[in-house]
C-alpha cells in the first residue's frame, strides 16, 4: 500500500511513509522493492528531487528498508541498485552526493555482526571508487560524501574478513595521494578515517594503506614538501605533513619494523630540541592549529606518545620531555592537553588521559617536564587574554567597536563559546587539565 501511494503521489506521502516505516520492525519488503509497486525506482527518483526535504526523506526510507528487512534480501537489492544508479542516470554531482550519503548512512546502520554478501561489497566499492575517480575537482562536497561512503563500506568489508577485489580497488584509490606525495589528496582521502574509526581500526587500515612499494617514497615527498613550506612560511600548519608522519610511525610500530623512514625519524626527533630550532610538526602554526582543529590535536598527541613508545621499545633514551629545558615536544603536548579532541568511544578528556598514560608508561620521568610545560602554557594563555582585555578597554573607541549588541550573531556565539578566548576558562579545557594534573 505504501509503495503504491509513493509511486502515485510521492510528494504527498513521502514524509508520512518515512515516519511509518521507521516505526516498523521485522519487515519483509524485498518483493515490494521491484514488484508492481516499484518502490525502489520511486525512491531513487526522489534522490534526484529539487526539494532537499524529499531527498532527505528518501534517504531515511532507504536506510530503514535496508536494515529492518528480516529476509536479508533488501540490503543487497538496495545497495546494488544505488550503486548502479551512480554508474548510470545521475548526471549531476548534487544527485550523486545524495546517493553517496545514502550508501554511507546504510553502511553505518548495518549491525556490526551482520554478514554482507561478498558480491555486494565488491560491486558497491568498485562502483564508488570508479565514479569518484571521475568526479570533477569542483565537486568538493560530492567527493567528500563519496569518500566517507568508501571508508564506511571498507569497514564493513574488514568486519567480513576483508580482502577481495573491491577492497583492493578501494585502497588503491584511497592511498593514491599518499604514494604520489599529493598533500591535498591525502587530506581528502585519508583524513576522514581519523574521525570515523577507533584508534585500533585506524591502525589496521594504516597497515593496509602502506601495502604499496611506493609508500616510503610518497611519505618522504609529503614530509619534504611540508618542511619546505615551513621554511618559507612558518605561519601555515601542514596537516598533510602531520598525516604522513603519523602514518609512517604507526606503520613502523604496528608492523614491528626496527627502523623508521628517515624523514619521519628526523621530523620527530626535532621534538627534543628547543622551540626555536624545531620542525614543522612542533612549530607555532601547528600549536595554533591544535586549539582549533580536533584532528590536529588528536593526531599530534597520539604521534608524540607513540614515538616515546617506539624509542623505549628500541631502548633509546628519550629527551622528548626534559626537566632542564622545555622541549618543543613538551610545549606541543601541553597544548594538546589543554585542547583535547574526542575519539570514537572516548570523550576528549578520556582520550587525552589515555595518551598521557602511554607517555608516562614509557618515559616515567616525563611527568615533571609535562607539568612544568603545562603550567607555562596556561600562564601564557592567561597573560594573552589579560593583554587582550586591557587593549579592549584601553579607549572608548575600542570598547564601542566591540559592542555585542552591534555584532552579528555568529560573532556573539564565538565570543561566548566554552573554549573561546574570552570565556571564564581562558580558552582551554579546564576539566582535561585538572584530570591530567592529578
Amino acid at each position: 500500500m505504501i509503495g503504491k501511494k509513493l509511486k502515485a503521489s510521492p510528494e504527498k506521502v513521502l514524509e508520512t511513509a518515512a515516519v511509518l516505516i521507521s516505526g516498523l520492525k521485522n519487515l519483509d519488503v524485498n518483493d515490494q522493492l521491484e514488484g508492481d509497486t516499484q518502490l525502489l525506482p520511486s525512491l531513487i527518483k526522489q534522490l534526484k528531487s529539487s526539494k532537499a526535504s524529499n531527498r532527505s526523506w528518501a534517504q531515511s526510507i532507504f536506510v530503514d528498508l535496508a536494515v529492518l528487512d528480516t529476509s536479508s534480501k533488501a540490503l543487497p537489492t538496495i545497495s546494488l541498485a544505488l550503486s548502479r544508479a551512480l554508474n548510470g542516470t545521475l548526471l549531476q554531482a548534487e544527485f550523486r552526493q545524495e546517493v553517496y550519503g545514502t550508501l554511507h548512512r546504510i553502511g553505518t546502520a548495518i549491525p556490526l555482526d551482520a554478514v554482507v554478501e561478498v558480491k555486494v561489497l565488491v560491486e558497491v566499492l568498485q562502483v564508488l571508487v570508479s565514479v569518484l575517480d571521475k568526479e570533477l575537482k569542483t565537486a568538493t562536497e560530492a567527493k567528500e560524501a563519496g569518500i566517507e561512503a568508501v571508508w564506511t563500506w571498507v569497514a564493513i568489508n574488514k568486519r567480513n574478513n576483508g580482502g577481495g577485489d573491491g577492497y583492493s580497488d578501494a585502497f588503491t584509490y584511497l592511498r593514491s595521494g599518499m604514494v604520489d606525495g599529493n598533500g591535498p589528496e591525502i587530506i581528502q582521502r585519508v583524513g576522514p578515517m581519523f574521525c570515523m574509526f577507533s584508534v585500533d581500526m585506524q591502525e589496521a587500515f594504516i597497515l593496509d594503506l602502506c601495502k604499496d612499494d611506493n609508500t616510503g617514497k610518497g611519505l618522504q615527498l609529503l614530509i619534504d614538501g611540508a618542511t619546505k613550506k615551513y621554511a618559507s612560511s612558518s605561519a601555515i600548519a601542514s596537516l598533510d605533513g602531520l598525516i604522513a608522519v603519523h602514518i609512517g610511525l604507526v606503520n613502523a610500530v604496528a608492523s614491528g619494523d626496527i627502523l623508521l623512514i628517515p624523514a619521519v625519524d628526523k621530523i620527530l626527533n626535532a621534538g627534543s630540541s628547543s622551540f626555536s630550532k624545531t620542525s614543522f610538526l612542533f612549530g607555532k602554526a601547528m600549536i595554533d592549529a591544535v586549539a582549533t582543529n580536533g584532528m590536529v590535536s588528536a593526531l599530534l598527541s597520539r604521534t608524540l606518545a607513540l614515538y616515546v613508545k617506539f624509542l623505549a621499545k628500541k631502548e633509546i633514551d628519550s629527551h622528548f620531555f626534559d626537566t632542564l629545558q622545555e622541549t618543543s615536544a613538551a610545549k606541543v603536548f601541553s597544548c594538546c592537553i589543554c585542547h583535547p579532541s574526542s575519539s570514537v568511544g572516548f570523550t576528549s578528556t578520556d582520550s587525552i588521559l589515555l595518551t598521557v598514560q602511554i607517555v608516562l608508561t614509557y618515559q616515567a620521568n616525563a611527568a615533571d617536564a609535562l607539568i612544568k610545560s603545562l603550567l607555562q602554557h596556561i600562564n601564557q594563555i592567561a597573560f594573552d587574554n589579560e593583554s587582550a582585555a586591557m587593549a579592549l578597554n584601553a579607549t572608548r573607541e575600542a570598547r564601542d567597536s566591540f559592542s555585542l549588541g552591534e555584532e552579528p550573531q555568529s560573532k556573539v556565539i564565538a565570543v561566548k563559546g566554552r573554549l573561546s578566548a574570552t570565556d571564564a576558562h581562558h580558552g582551554f579545557d579546564s576539566s582535561a587539565v585538572r584530570q591530567v594534573a592529578k
